[in-house]
């Protein structure tokens, strides 16, 4: 995980916007949003994504990042 956080610190450091894709909850600390895709509910006609902010008070259940979703960061 060393390795993971120098590589958030020097993105963050050099300015880059980026988007992380993973279903580890590890990635949450270098993240302000969460990109939450799922499938297209047709009966109901509704979007098939969500951005849902990351606070520390609110993480999400593995059962979200397990699912027959994606979540991109």
């Amino acid at each position: 995980m060393a390795l993971q956080a120098r590589l958030y610190h020097e993105i963050e450091a050099a300015g880059i916007t980026y988007i992380s894709i993973g279903h580890r909850s590890t990635l949450f600390k270098y993240h302000n949003t969460l990109l939450h895709i799922s499938k297209f509910d047709i009966v109901n006609n509704r979007q098939n994504w969500q951005l849902k902010p990351i606070t520390q008070e609110a993480i999400l259940p593995d059962s979200i990042l397990n699912s027959d979703t994606s979540s991109f960061f």
